[in-house]
């Protein structure tokens, strides 16, 4: 159905991107530890088409990676077409996401940082 497959094109385009410096790589293990911390952190263990979606999952991740690019992305997730209709309820969504944004990057920083010391300790 060519109807579909243009709201599908769309739908899936490249919002942001970002790149990791010469220096810093990232590697499938550290990608697994982060993902483990994710979901061992607040309410990320159950899935909510609101609250905590795959749009949810990516932003995340891309906040301890890049938390700028990180909060760019909060005014493209779905429930944010929802919440506008209400302004009020859109300003509230829009400072808890936030603040999410900005607390799951601190937390999945600190995985991160954990992970490099292991490493740094198992190559001595």
């Amino acid at each position: 159905n060519k109807r579909n497959l243009v709201y599908f094109t769309r739908r899936w385009k490249v919002i942001e991107r970002f790149t990791f410096e010469d220096s810093k790589h990232i590697t499938a293990p550290l990608l697994s530890h982060i993902v483990e911390k994710w979901l061992l952190t607040g309410q990320n263990k159950k899935y909510h088409v609101f609250k905590n979606n795959c749009q949810h999952f990516v932003r995340d991740i891309v906040a301890v990676l890049d938390r700028k690019v990180a909060l760019s992305l909060n005014s493209f997730l779905d429930h944010t077409t929802l919440t506008n209709l209400i302004p009020v309820v859109a300003i509230g969504d829009g400072l808890a996401e936030h603040a999410r944004t900005l607390e799951i990057s601190k937390q999945l920083g600190d995985a991160l940082n954990e992970y490099g010391m292991r490493a740094k300790e198992k190559k001595m």
